[in-house]
């Protein structure tokens, strides 16, 4: 069942959503979804484009207060906001893995319909990532630590345009191929580092421009990556041990701390050593969700990062707030040549092209909505993004009505596009 109703008419929907007064007869929500990119003509071409989303990785991970074990010091080394920058302010678009997955596939808003369990059914939805970077010359490859069957993931990302799905019985055999040493997975899936060695393996066979979605497994309860493989990277048991003894909110334990330690390293290491081969790569890196453990103040359990990275193309932010919908429309405002229609209801977060940052840039993410200044949350809550300061209103002004109900309007036109179709009859 939906989780919102129709407040208002479809026509009136897209009116709100869109800024748009609708045509008289029929509305098309494509040519509503429509972007093209603003490529300078100038810029490197990419041919390798790399989406990680890492299990259970939030913004709390970047807190200055894990410096001091490097928590995330591979990522946080990638920030030099010239080939790689990460968003201030950035929000999931769904709670839990594989509502999170499911809205970053499809490009949709969060309805509360479990869209991998309609895959035999579902249409490619225009806004779908890969449907997008097909259009645009690239195969498309999704991977999983974990099984395909997963909540039907494999056939899931297979109706949404992925070319070539890869799931644990590839990456095991891999593993087994290669003698990795045991144990080489958990009950989630293989180790990360197995899985982002596949990655870089397989492209390695690709001779054309390639799009891969990678979504890990190795942070995810319960937590038994073996001590010796985190003390072979260069963490020390020891300083973990002492670290979540001193911190006591919130509580870790030692072999969480370490575990996002070797999974940063992994991941860094893989950009690092993709960069080398083929610097025409550009990568992001988000969560799928927070971990919510470790969670603190009042928007940490909705903040992941985005993290951006090139080596080789010169890229501006446009915002420093946005949502899980942007990613995909950034990715192709960045790697598609200027001019190239792509479908959305997120928005491209930065460009190859020198411009001064949006004045007043709109996000919707998951219950909560925002601009530049200031979040928005159901009922009548309003927080700041310069100092968290929230104030809870006895009734929402115009402004903070119109953006709930700009979310709202997401949602209703999200379950309208791959429950109907397109087209919609002007009532």
């Amino acid at each position: 069942m939906c989780l919102f109703y129709f407040k208002l008419s479809l026509s009136e929907c897209v009116e709100f959503l869109f800024y748009n007064p609708p045509p008289s007869k029929q509305i098309d929500l494509k040519n509503l979804l429509a972007h093209f990119s603003t490529k300078s003509p100038t810029s490197k071409k990419i041919n390798h484009i790399f989406y990680i989303v890492a299990e259970s990785l939030g913004t709390y991970a970047f807190d200055s207060k894990y410096d001091e074990i490097g928590l995330v010091s591979g990522m946080k080394s990638l920030i030099d906001n010239k080939k790689g920058f990460m968003v201030p302010y950035f929000f999931e678009n769904a709670h839990g893995t594989i509502w999170s997955i499911e809205t970053q596939i499809s490009g949709l808003y969060y309805t509360g319909v479990r869209l991998s369990f309609q895959s035999a059914r579902l249409k490619e939805l225009p806004t779908a990532v890969a449907s997008n970077m097909k259009r645009a010359g690239f195969s498309t490859h999704f991977y999983y630590g974990g099984s395909e069957g997963w909540q039907n993931l494999g056939n899931y990302a297979r109706s949404q345009g992925f070319e070539d799905v890869s799931g644990i019985g590839v990456l095991e055999d891999f593993a087994k191929e290669r003698k990795y040493p045991l144990p080489y997975k958990n009950v989630w899936g293989v180790w990360d580092g197995i899985l982002l060695d596949y990655v870089a393996y397989n492209n390695q066979k690709i001779h054309s421009p390639s799009f891969h979605m990678i979504l890990t497994t190795s942070f995810h309860g319960p937590m038994n990556l073996p001590w010796e493989y985190i003390e072979k990277m260069g963490g020390k048991k020891e300083d973990f041990e002492k670290f979540a003894k001193k911190v006591s909110s919130p509580k870790w334990e030692a072999l969480e701390l370490g575990t996002l330690w070797w999974i940063d390293k992994q991941i860094t290491e893989f950009i690092h050593k993709v960069s080398e081969q083929y610097p025409d790569s550009l990568f992001v890196i988000t969560g799928d969700h927070t971990h919510y453990a470790y969670v603190q103040g009042v928007l940490s359990y909705r903040e992941v990062p985005m993290l951006i990275y090139s080596p080789s193309l010169k890229i501006y932010p446009l915002s420093d707030s946005g949502s899980q919908l942007d990613i995909a429309p950034t990715l192709l405002n960045l790697a598609t040549p200027k001019g190239f229609e792509y479908f959305s209801f997120g928005r491209a977060i930065f460009s190859t092209q020198s411009s001064e940052k949006l004045e007043n840039s709109l996000f919707n993410a998951f219950e909560i909505c925002g601009d530049t200044q200031n979040l928005y949350m159901q009922p009548h809550r309003k927080i700041s993004l310069k100092d968290y300061a929230i104030e809870d209103l006895q009734k929402a002004d115009k402004y903070m009505e119109k953006m709930l109900e700009r979310l709202r309007d997401g949602r209703a036109l999200s379950w309208y596009l791959f429950s109907k179709g397109e087209l919609i009859q002007k009532d």
